[in-house]
C-alpha cells in the first residue's frame, strides 16, 4: 500500500493546494463560528467527540482538575495538575505549557516557548489527543443510517440532504473521489419516502451507445444481440431514484437525451416506437470542472443548468478531522469483527495525514492494519505502513511521545471496575492502563481475579 505523496499534515503548515471549489459552502454563512477543542483519541471511548467551544477572549485550563472536557476525561496520571493553558484569540489559540511533567505537544512537537494555533492542529498531553477547530458555538447532526461523524462539515452535508430529499428534482453531488457522493445519494433515497428502488449507473467509461441502452433501454432487435426487451435504468427506477455518477463524462448524444428526459420525464427506448412516462427522481454526481467543460464545448450548459440547481458539496475527510476517530473505530469493527482498542501513535497518524483519497484511502488503510495486528493487541502501524506514510507525518509520530510509561497496578476493586465496563476485554482493560496484556494478566493472578466473572456467557 502506498499513500500520496504530495502532501503532508493538518494545520498551517500543510502543503496540499486548495481550489475554489474545495471551498466551504455558505449554507452556514450566518451562524457565529467559534473555536472548539475536542477529544480526538482517549483511552476511555466515551470521552471521544466531547467538544467544548472557545468563544475568543476564553481562558481555558488543562489538567487533571479539569472537568471542561466532561468529569475524569484529563484525569490520567500522565497529566500534570496544570499541565497547559489555552486563550482563544480571533484570529488564533495561542498553547502555551505550564511546566507540565511530560510535556505538551502540537501535531506530535513537544511545545517549549507556546505556539499559535490556527485550526486543525492536534494537541496531544498525556495519553489524550485533543483536536483545535472552528465551528458554530452550537450545532445538531441530523440523524443518519449511512454516513458516520458528528462534525460540522458532515451536520451541513446531512441538513442539505434533509432539504432537498423530499422534493421531486434533480439534485448533483459535487466533491473528490471517495467522499461518499453514492452514499449521499442513497441517504437523499431513503429520506425521500420514494416507494421505488435506488438504481446507480457510472456514466464514466460507457460509449454513447451503450450508456443511452443503459438508462433508456432497448426492445428486442433493436441492435445484434439485443434478443430481449431490456427497460433500462430510469424505468426501472419508477417511482425511485436514478443515481448517475460521473455525469460530467456523460458523452454528448446522451446529454441530449437526459436533458430531454429531465424535461418531460418519458423514456423511448432504443428501437421502440411509443414513450413510457415515468416518475423517476434524478441524482447526479461528479467532481469535474464543469464551469471548463461548459467553456470547452464537452457538456451542455443547458443540463448543467438543470441538473445543479440543488447542489451538494460533499467535503473531503480533511475537512472532518473531527470524524477520523470515530471512521476508524467502525472500519475497525467491520474488518476485525468486533471492537478493538487503537495505538495512539496510531491515531495520530491517523489524524495528521491529508487523505487525498479520503474514505475510500482511509479504509485500505485500516484493512491492512486490522489483518497486521495479532487478535488480541492494539491497532498499531506496521514499519511498513509507518515508511509509507508522508515524511512530515512520520516524523511527527516519531516525536510524539512514547506509548506506555511504567503504570502502577491498580487495587482489585479498580481493576474489577475495568473489567466490568469492558466485559472481560483484556485488551482494551490494557489500553484504558497503558500498558501490556501480559501485565493485566500478571495483575489478574496476584489479585486472584478471574476473567471469566466478567465475560458475556457463550451462546
Amino acid at each position: 500500500m502506498r499513500f500520496q505523496r504530495d502532501v503532508t499534515t493538518q494545520g498551517p503548515s500543510a502543503t496540499a493546494t486548495s481550489t475554489a471549489a474545495e471551498e466551504p459552502d455558505s449554507v452556514d454563512s450566518g451562524s457565529e463560528m467559534d473555536w472548539s477543542l475536542s477529544v480526538v483519541h482517549h483511552q476511555e471511548e466515551d470521552f471521544v467527540g466531547a467538544r467544548k467551544p472557545l468563544p475568543a477572549g476564553t481562558a481555558l485550563s488543562l489538567g487533571r482538575d479539569a472537568s471542561c472536557l466532561g468529569e475524569g476525561c484529563l484525569s490520567s496520571s500522565r497529566i500534570s495538575r496544570h499541565h497547559a493553558e489555552l486563550v482563544a484569540h480571533a484570529d488564533h489559540v495561542r498553547i502555551e505549557d505550564k511546566g507540565s511533567r511530560n510535556g505538551t505537544y502540537v501535531n506530535g512537537q513537544r511545545v517549549t516557548d507556546g505556539r499559535d494555533l490556527v485550526g486543525g492542529e492536534i494537541i496531544g498531553i498525556g495519553p489524550v489527543l485533543l483536536l483545535v477547530n472552528r465551528a458554530p458555538h452550537r450545532f445538531d447532526v441530523p440523524e443518519s443510517t449511512l454516513f458516520v461523524g458528528r462534525s460540522h462539515a458532515l451536520a451541513r452535508v446531512l441538513r442539505q440532504i434533509e432539504l432537498f430529499a423530499p422534493g421531486p428534482g434533480p439534485v448533483l453531488l459535487r466533491g473528490e473521489t471517495g467522499t461518499g457522493k453514492e452514499l449521499a445519494a442513497r441517504e437523499i433515497h431513503e429520506k425521500s419516502g420514494r416507494g421505488g428502488a435506488f438504481k446507480p449507473v457510472n456514466c464514466g467509461g460507457l460509449t454513447g451507445e451503450v450508456l443511452h441502452s443503459e438508462l433508456f433501454g432497448h426492445v428486442r432487435g433493436a441492435f445484434t444481440g439485443a434478443l430481449r426487451d431490456r427497460p433500462g435504468l430510469f424505468a426501472s427506477a419508477d417511482r425511485g431514484t436514478a443515481f448517475l455518477d460521473e455525469i460530467g463524462d456523460a458523452p454528448a448524444n446522451v446529454q441530449v437525451s437526459l436533458l430531454r428526459f429531465l424535461d418531460d420525464h418519458r423514456v423511448m427506448p432504443l428501437g421502440g416506437d411509443s414513450a413510457r412516462l415515468v416518475d423517476t427522481r434524478v441524482v447526479a454526481a461528479s467532481n469535474v470542472d464543469f464551469e471548463a467543460l461548459i467553456a470547452s464545448g464537452r457538456f451542455r450548459e443547458d443540463l448543467y443548468a438543470r441538473v445543479s440547481g440543488c447542489t451538494i458539496r460533499l467535503p473531503p475527510l480533511r475537512e472532518r478531522v473531527e470524524d477520523i476517530p470515530l471512521l476508524v473505530r467502525h472500519l475497525v469493527r467491520t474488518f476485525a469483527g468486533k471492537d478493538r482498542p487503537v495505538q495512539p501513535e496510531f491515531m495520530l497518524a491517523m489524524l495528521l495525514y491529508r487523505w487525498p483519497r479520503n474514505i475510500r484511502e482511509l479504509a485500505a488503510v485500516i484493512r491492512r492494519a486490522v489483518l497486521e495486528a495479532p487478535v488480541e493487541d492494539p491497532i498499531r502501524a506496521s514499519p511498513e505502513l509507518m515508511a509509507a506514510l508522508p515524511r512530515g507525518v512520520r516524523a511527527a509520530v516519531d516525536a510524539a511521545p512514547p506509548e506506555v510509561e511504567a503504570c502502577p497496578r491498580p487495587d482489585a476493586a479498580g481493576l474489577r471496575a475495568l473489567l466490568e465496563k469492558h466485559r472481560g476485554n483484556v485488551a482494551f482493560t490494557a489500553a484504558s492502563l497503558r500498558v501490556s496484556r501480559n501485565t493485566v494478566y500478571r495483575w489478574l493472578k496476584e489479585l486472584d481475579i478471574s476473567l471469566e466473572d466478567y465475560r458475556p456467557p457463550r451462546s
